[in-house]
């Protein structure tokens, strides 16, 4: 939902965004789900990182957006175990090979619903 609400309130504020500044503000977002390590780094500024194979694919995934054209992609893993909702539409693109990973995966390009409320 929030990818979406990012999504319509950049096309709302659109206008404004190209009267102000020549532009619209842009994005990529890659999702994916899985495991996830997180750690604390750093003695004197400390972080937390995360990492992990769920990440590295969703970061293929986001990389993968500017080639699909798209700017809100989806494993289909992570699809599968979403609940289905009338505020997105889902259009498949197909098994794809994502950059640095052996096996390909399934992706699905989504984008908010025509009359759709991202709100919860």
């Amino acid at each position: 939902r929030c990818c979406l609400a990012i999504h319509e309130r950049i096309d709302a504020l659109a206008p404004d965004y190209q009267d102000s500044y020549g532009e619209v503000p842009g994005f990529r977002i890659g999702l994916h789900g899985g495991p996830v390590v997180a750690a604390q780094c750093g003695d004197v500024k400390q972080d937390i990182v995360y990492f992990g194979d769920t990440i590295n694919t969703a970061a293929r995934i986001q990389a993968y957006c500017k080639e699909a054209g798209r700017d809100l992609l989806i494993s289909g893993e992570l699809m599968a175990r979403m609940p289905a909702s009338d505020k997105w539409i889902a259009e498949h693109l197909g098994a794809v090979h994502l950059r640095g990973r052996d096996a390909e995966i399934e992706l699905l390009a989504l984008a908010p619903a025509r009359g759709a409320d991202s709100a919860p």
